[in-house]
């Protein structure tokens, strides 16, 4: 009869040998690994590197075909979920947000027109012309201050109250100098006791230049765009009275234009 011990120490070596075999004399080896089964951090990179040949080429069709091989089951969802989380972490996700927005809306890409050389203008000989005689010198003047450039102009700002909603919210949205909708700005947010913020055009099925921060009823908030833009203060949620009379707090919404 065996020795239970025998049979155990047996169990062990060939559970080593067998270790042994798989992890050092013939280790498994992955080669063209598929994006959908990368690991999950892995396919942030894989996303972030997406949004960036975007920004490059603004090939839309192409950023949706590599987000297809991730097998996301929404990937305009994903991308703006991945933006807001970097946003948080107070890294740049423009490229991102505005890839989320794009693929939100299906904006098609857009083709750059070809440029014509135009030729030279001929420039005409002036005939000399007299010497004019000298002119009294006149005092000098002071040189204007020049105005401040600002990122972008604040256009409006007003209570917004929402009977569906009813929720405490600062609500953001940025055109370009043409009036577009501008996803991809970064809004910061500040209170006394910290600081936040978001993107705009992570909601795309409301706005491409859409963006929104949930407020603390009876908080005051200032908030900013770019580095050259004075802050907007004294945000806190107004009051709202429903249509059945019951009273909830309501938003606040700013509309900005980036300069020309």
């Amino acid at each position: 009869m065996i020795r239970p011990s025998l049979i155990l120490l047996g169990i062990v070596i060939g559970l080593g040998l067998g270790l042994l075999y798989g992890w050092v004399i013939s280790p498994v080896s992955y080669t063209d690994t598929r994006p959908a089964v990368l690991r999950a951090d892995y396919k942030d990179q894989y996303v972030i590197l997406i949004a960036d040949a975007y920004a490059a080429d603004g090939n839309l069709t192409r950023a949706g075909e590599r987000l297809a091989t991730l097998g996301l089951p929404a990937p305009a969802e994903a991308v703006a979920a991945l933006a807001q989380r970097l946003t948080a972490e107070g890294k740049d996700a423009s490229a991102l947000a505005a890839l989320a927005a794009d693929l939100g809306l299906g904006i098609a890409p857009v083709t750059p027109r070809a440029t014509v050389a135009l030729p030279p203008t001929p420039t005409a000989t002036q005939p000399p012309t007299e010497t004019p005689l000298p002119t009294a010198t006149t005092a000098p003047t002071q040189t204007p201050t020049a105005t401040p450039v600002y990122d972008f102009t604040l256009l409006s700002r007003e209570n917004y109250c929402n009977d569906l909603e009813r929720k405490p919210l600062i609500i953001v949205d940025v055109m370009d100098a043409q009036g577009n909708g501008l996803p991809g700005v970064k809004v910061t947010v500040n209170w006394a006791n910290g600081q936040d913020g978001f993107v705009t055009g992570l909601k795309p099925e409301i706005s491409a230049s859409y963006g929104d921060f949930a407020m603390d009823v009876g908080t005051s908030y200032s908030v900013q765009l770019g580095s050259r833009t004075p802050p907007v203060a004294g945000l806190a949620a107004p009051m709202c009275v429903a249509a059945d009379g019951a009273p909830y707090p309501g938003a606040v919404r700013l509309v900005f234009q980036r300069g020309g």
